[in-house]
């Protein structure tokens, strides 16, 4: 998985979390800054805009690993993303439910 650099604090997010920039995610992931604003906008991530730049939490890093994964690594499309991640959610909601 995906290891942090020191986390960003601002009145308006959780201190306690990590948050990464796009530009540490750009250079990570060898994903562009469209690419990143695209799955923003089809709702598959959700950054924090009330920074100067957005930033991505740990969990969104992780959800950005797994779908580039699913995307590069397995070769499934777009609909199959959103499709696999709903799955992926109500799963873990009925496994978490029924501890």
């Amino acid at each position: 998985m995906v290891e942090f650099e020191g986390s960003q604090q601002n009145r308006s997010i959780d201190p306690s979390d990590q948050w990464v920039s796009y530009e540490w995610i750009e250079s990570r992931f060898n994903i562009s800054r469209s690419r990143l604003r695209m799955l923003v906008r089809e709702g598959l991530i959700a950054p924090v805009f009330d920074q100067p730049e957005p930033l991505l939490s740990r969990n969104m890093v992780e959800r950005l690993e797994f779908i580039l994964y699913l995307q590069r690594e397995l070769g499934v499309n777009k609909a199959g993303v959103g499709i696999i991640l709903d799955l992926k959610s109500r799963l873990e909601w009925h496994v978490q439910r029924n501890m």
